[in-house]
């Protein structure tokens, strides 16, 4: 019991050393895709006074099949 204890002890130290660099990388990681979406033209995702996006599709038949 005791050795599982300690174990118990060295995961909560460094569950608490490392928690905030892993929030700090999650909250760079956002940033980051918040200037990708940026530089590729599209609204930001938390904006609430951006349009919707429209879902681009593909066209559904070929230019040869449209000129029928």
């Amino acid at each position: 019991m005791n050795t599982f204890l300690d174990y118990l002890a060295v995961a909560v130290v460094f569950t608490l050393v490392a928690l905030p660099s892993l929030i700090g990388h999650l909250k760079e990681r956002a940033v980051d895709r918040q200037l990708a979406r940026a530089e590729a033209g599209l609204p930001a995702l938390d904006d609430p006074l951006s349009p919707p996006e429209v879902a681009r599709r593909a066209p559904l038949a070929t230019g040869r099949a449209l000129t029928r």
